[in-house]
């Protein structure tokens, strides 16, 4: 157990980060009690937090002046794919320090994905959220559609869940819909 960010850092080789957005990551890295603040020279940050790559890149530079380095590793996939360790994981970052935690990555993804420098991570995941984002809304306007068109919102699930055209996440999303459960809002796509 430890008492903050830093003292967990002093104490280990390897750190993992997974929090829900830049300002969640500056706190837990980058304050005086942050990780990096406890981080020794070698020691290696895995972030695998969805941010933004301007805050990736602050984290490279940061870490890289104290000898620290670090891998942004965003990951593609929810909760039944990292229960089973099926995770996709887009990694940016020295290349050398991706090839070292190769084993560590793949603990938790089926497959770790070189994207390049510090940021690439984010920003090759910031490409995958957008497609997942166009599709969710494609989906809500072929249900608005639909229901506008007379059907039943629960025949528009078992006919749309049957054809080609609708992917995991999307069939993930009908569900939810066929229950009465959509989303309350849609997260803002954080600056490149």
């Amino acid at each position: 157990m430890a008492t903050s960010a830093k003292q967990l850092a002093a104490g280990v080789d390897v750190v993992f980060s997974s929090v829900t957005d830049d300002a969640a990551l500056e706190q837990v890295m980058l304050r005086s009690d942050g990780a990096l603040a406890g981080a020794r020279p070698g020691t290696i940050v895995i972030d695998m937090s969805t941010v933004s790559p301007r805050m990736s890149r602050r984290l490279h530079d940061a870490a890289r002046a104290k000898g620290v380095a670090v891998l942004d590793a965003p990951v593609s996939g929810s909760t039944p794919q990292a229960e089973q360790g099926q995770l996709v994981i887009f990694v940016g970052g020295e290349e050398d320090v991706y090839q070292k935690c190769q084993p560590l990555l793949a603990v938790l993804g089926s497959k770790t994905l070189y994207m390049g420098p510090g940021g690439s991570g984010t920003t090759m995941k910031l490409c995958a959220n957008t497609l997942l984002g166009l599709g969710v809304q494609a989906l809500a306007e072929a249900f608005a559609l639909g229901e506008k068109g007379g059907l039943s919102r629960q025949r528009l699930v078992e006919v749309l869940g049957e054809t080609a055209v609708i992917s995991p996440s999307q069939r993930s999303k009908l569900e939810k819909r066929a229950q009465g459960r959509v989303p309350s809002r849609v997260p803002a796509t954080p600056d490149v």
